[in-house]
């Protein structure tokens, strides 16, 4: 998923939006990320996220882990540029959208 992801390269906040990853033992994702759909293929996203989602599940159960069962609400994302060279991209942040697929 991260591979996918990369460092979520934007030209604007419409190509910016975040995708819950992982699973919780109570259900639910264990975080959130921040993707462009200027780099990364959606479809090809959502196959990896479910993937890795149903592994975490199997892993969950067989271990017995438990989880507080908190609901984390999904964070906004916004575009800003990188400090190392000024390229923009997408971040999970305040004062964004919460685009999700």
């Amino acid at each position: 998923v991260t591979t996918l992801i990369g460092v979520a390269p934007v030209d604007s906040q419409d190509q910016c939006h975040v995708i819950g990853v992982g699973a919780k033992a109570c259900g639910g994702p264990g975080r959130y990320l921040a993707w462009s759909d200027k780099k990364t293929n959606p479809n090809a996203l959502r196959s990896a996220v479910k993937a890795q989602a149903r592994a975490q599940l199997n892993e969950n159960k067989n271990s017995g882990l438990a989880s507080d069962c908190r609901v984390t609400p999904m964070p906004a994302v916004v575009c800003r540029p990188r400090a190392s060279d000024s390229k923009k991209v997408c971040q999970l942040g305040l004062g964004g959208t919460n685009s999700a697929i």
